[in-house]
């Protein structure tokens, strides 16, 4: 392939800063600090910064800011996490995605600098990113946390014009915590001084364990703003769209281009930020920019009755169930299921509330990914709370080859999953990806 050559000596660069520093996750600022002022700072030369944290719906968020804004007139950088099939997509410059040749540069740049002391592959593309968007003018830079938020690596971050916490949910809890407590408690980290915070709609789980609290207590530490759904605002979905509530002013605006009943929650935290900061803001405008943002592999329709979700954890099955449920509201038509999962995750808590919707699962292996969940063991687990017919193939392939072509499909289980599958269908080799992308 064209890209190979290029694509190797980017994965060999991952591999000898993995060597150089081999704890696969440091949740600490010290050491990105001390890099960033080897590299003269540039995280405080960036565009004005709209920070993200949450445990799902950041990167859709992420999309409808980035819609929005642009519709808007203006330019927006944009660093996100995971990248799905090549390691650019990650960096957004001005509306254009980095090219390969400009990140392989910003990746040497930055290894020259380091000269060999400790540090971590995703501290490298961090502060790669802030370079670029130093080097690059445009009039905002989107930024979502990799992990956590209050020692994210992107949490160097001092003078957000704000942010926005999305929904809270059990993932990575043997670095974050093993409550939603504790897990709120580190995304609320990224709340700084003199900007507002926008918190997206939470599970009931999550409100009842007092999440709220948490984000409401150090929004009154640092005395700042602080809009909440169910509080501040809200959405209602209409027969042809939904109503933001605002503060008790109403606005109406057109179904968002990604599916999902979750992503009009996701849609409205934006435009409540949006909104309360410019308020003079035309909303025909920003209901354009709703039906015109994109986001792989978030409900992504690949073909007629074939969807593709990137969900891996328990609020992401619930998001799935919900349109699980539409569907069947809408026809009889049986949902099969193709799942692959990693090593690390919990299949039981993802799938529960999907099961009732279920005709039948095919477990499978990520293709070319380690630490995946071999499919026999993750048929096993899903046998034990499953009362549909569980199978298991070799390929995502032979999954989908097993199915009629009148059954809805939808492909699920992992970020991995879906950057392979994109991948395949791109003619594209996935370029290697270590088992945490962080």
């Amino acid at each position: 392939m064209q890209n190979a050559p290029i694509e190797d000596r980017l994965y060999s660069i991952t591999e000898r800063i993995a060597a150089q520093f081999p704890k696969r996750i440091d949740l600490s600022l010290g050491r990105i600090e001390r890099f960033l002022d080897k590299l003269e700072n540039p995280h405080l030369e960036i565009p004005p910064a709209l920070h993200i944290a949450g445990t799902n719906g950041k990167g859709s968020t992420a999309a409808f800011l980035r819609s929005c804004l642009e519709h808007l007139g203006y330019t927006c950088h944009v660093m996100t996490s995971p990248h799905l099939v090549r390691f650019n997509e990650r960096i957004v410059l001005a509306g254009q995605e980095i090219t390969t040749e400009s990140y392989m540069a910003l990746l040497d740049e930055c290894e020259s600098v380091n000269a060999g002391d400790l540090i971590s592959y995703f501290e490298i593309v961090i502060a790669s990113t802030f370079l670029a968007f130093s080097r690059t003018h445009a009039d905002f830079s989107i930024i979502e946390t990799g992990l956590g938020g209050r020692l994210d690596a992107t949490n160097v971050i001092k003078t957000p014009v704000a942010t926005l916490i999305t929904t809270i949910s059990f993932d990575h809890t043997d670095y974050l915590g093993h409550t939603l407590v504790d897990i709120a408690t580190e995304k609320a980290g990224i709340m700084k001084e003199n900007a507002p915070c926008i918190i997206g709609a939470q599970t009931q789980e999550a409100l009842d364990a007092g999440v709220m609290d948490v984000f409401e207590k150090r929004a009154k530490e640092l005395n700042i703003p602080l809009l909440r759904y169910g509080h501040e605002w809200t959405t209602k979905e209409t027969k042809t769209g939904f109503i933001l509530t605002l503060k008790n002013n109403e606005y109406i605006f057109p179904l968002p281009s990604l599916l999902g009943a979750h992503q009009i929650k996701n849609a409205g935290a934006v435009l409540a930020l949006i909104l309360t900061q410019y308020p003079e803001t035309d909303i025909q405008i920003l209901g354009e920019a709703l039906q015109n943002t994109t986001w792989r592999a978030r409900l992504q329709k690949l073909e007629d009755n074939l969807w593709l979700d990137g969900g891996h954890n328990e609020s992401a099955g619930v998001a799935l169930a919900l349109q699980a449920q539409r569907w069947a509201e809408e026809s009889d038509k049986p949902l099969h299921l193709i799942i692959g999962m990693m090593s690390r995750k919990d299949p039981k808590a993802f799938l529960m509330p999907l099961l009732p919707y279920l005709s039948s699962i095919t477990a499978i292996d990520i293709p070319s990914v380690e630490s995946g969940m071999v499919a026999q063991d993750l048929a096993t687990q899903i046998q034990q709370i499953a009362h549909c017919p569980v199978t298991t193939a070799s390929s995502p392939e032979d999954a989908l080859d097993s199915q009629d072509k009148n059954t809805r499909m939808l492909i699920t289980g992992s970020l991995y999953l879906a950057g392979a599958i994109l991948a395949d269908r791109e003619n594209v080799r996935p370029q290697k990806k270590r088992v945490v992308k962080l």
